[in-house]
């Protein structure tokens, strides 16, 4: 599952620092997340779609993700009484770190958290882990270029690690 975007980088990179290539050469591989998400979509028009039974049109103008995003978000609302009793902090907690108040973004991307002054993997192998307890996993983080990730979280592991003396 989810393995072209995860496990096969991650097993192509790790043979790369032992001298090795992941060849694949005549090899198909079947990813179960790429066919989920292809029966399954997880975009802005499947969203408008579901909770609005519309359309999405103009997907990717700013004016009509902005709508579509909205009328989709006062659907998801009254399908959902749950979301409906939150205040509108619960559900900014909520939609970021299911229902642990005591998590702050430390990045723009979410991949990872502030909690109890030190910074947490929200992600991955090392998921709700301290960076402390991974700084390994962090220096990967910041090594990885294909795709590379988010510069703020790039800055927030630097920070972290600078802070911890590592």
């Amino acid at each position: 599952f989810n393995g072209r975007r995860l496990d096969l980088p991650v097993l192509d990179e790790s043979l790369a620092r032992c001298g090795m290539k992941l060849d694949l050469t005549g090899v198909r591989v079947i990813d179960a997340g790429g066919l989920f998400f292809k029966q399954n979509p997880r975009n802005l028009s499947a969203f408008v779609k579901r909770y609005t039974g519309i359309d999405h049109k103009d997907a990717h103008g700013a004016a009509a993700d902005a709508e579509g995003t909205l009328d989709g978000y006062l659907a998801m609302l009254s399908e959902h009484s749950e979301l409906r009793v939150m205040t509108l902090d619960q559900q900014a907690v909520h939609s970021m770190y299911g229902d642990d108040p005591d998590r702050l973004p430390c990045d723009l991307a979410g991949k990872l958290y502030l909690k109890g002054g030190e910074v947490y993997f929200g992600f991955g192998k090392a998921r709700d882990k301290r960076v402390s307890e991974d700084a390994g996993y962090a220096q990967w983080i910041l090594r990885a270029s294909d795709p590379p990730f988010p510069r703020s979280t790039r800055e927030c592991l630097k920070a972290e690690l600078e802070r911890l003396g590592l």
